[in-house]
């Protein structure tokens, strides 16, 4: 009964691991995107070169920027052709008369304040800014999305650990219910409840612990695998996800395995053992 109840927490622990690993790498991804939209504010053509300096200190500090970098009208042209690099022979021809204005890539602290900067930003016109261009709306959505993942990831967390707990239990029962007749003389015979309470719960946590930690350090090198045969099956991948590093899961992942196992041992015993005290 006690290997049965380790596989019945095995079960459990490695659904949540692998569901854990899903949602990690998901909220990596939206907060990566999410880190690098920023700003940019496109300076007047007819600006002097030592305004533009008074208008970067001027946007620098603003709270809630984190970094801010000038954009000359050759960089500009240069990032624009290094990103269709494809079409070279067709964007030649801008060297010579360089449509791209100068402009100012901001980064902020924190998208929260993506609409504050917007207006501090456009509040500036009379400083030489001609525009703001900025992706307000895609933001808002990475925002909802990283909200909606965060609430299903706590509801799924939720329900795994009340479903592994009502199936330990029971397991842990049968196990328990083996050993009534002991549990009922040592009763009788003066025994108190934690005395007989205590290695029930000391077998419970052993079967949590035990039950938690294998699929964890199961998952982790399987997790490294995957990713290492997506990176060869599909080169392109690493172009446009960057998958979370295997060990930064573990290290979040074991402590909370770990503790979600014990608890789910310590209740099962405990709540088992409970019906045949009272006697």
């Amino acid at each position: 009964m006690a290997f049965a109840s380790v596989i019945t927490v095995m079960s459990c622990i490695l659904i949540f691991s692998v569901s854990f690993y899903f949602v990690e790498n998901i909220n990596f991804a939206l907060e990566k995107i999410n880190n690098s939209i920023g700003l940019s504010v496109i300076i007047k053509d007819d600006l002097p070169d030592e305004k533009i300096d008074v208008l970067k200190k001027k946007i620098s500090e603003l709270v809630y920027v984190k970094k801010i970098d000038f954009v000359s009208s050759e960089q500009a042209l240069k990032n624009f052709m290094e990103t269709f690099e494809d079409s070279k022979e067709i964007l030649a021809g801008l060297k010579e008369d360089n449509p791209l204005p100068r402009s100012f890539d901001i980064l902020l602290l924190d998208n929260k304040f993506y609409e504050d900067a917007i207006k501090a930003c456009e509040n500036l016109k009379n400083d030489g800014v001609e525009k703001v261009k900025h992706a307000l709306a895609e933001t808002n959505v990475l925002m909802s999305i990283s909200k909606i993942l965060h609430i299903v990831s706590a509801v799924m967390i939720f329900l795994l650990g009340i479903i592994s707990i009502v199936i330990i239990i029971n397991t842990i029962r049968l196990a328990v219910n083996s050993r009534r007749e002991e549990i009922i003389i040592m009763k009788y015979i003066g025994a108190t409840n934690w005395f007989i309470r205590w290695p029930f719960i000391i077998e419970g946590m052993i079967i949590g612990f035990v039950g938690s930690i294998i699929p964890v350090l199961i998952c982790w090198p399987c997790y490294e695998k995957i990713i290492e045969f997506i990176y060869i099956k599909m080169s392109f991948m690493k172009k446009i996800f960057e998958f979370k590093s295997g060990l930064i899961i573990f290290s979040e992942l074991l402590p909370i395995a770990l503790s979600l196992g014990l608890f789910i041992g310590i209740v099962g015993s405990f709540s088992s053992v409970k019906k045949y005290l009272d006697v």
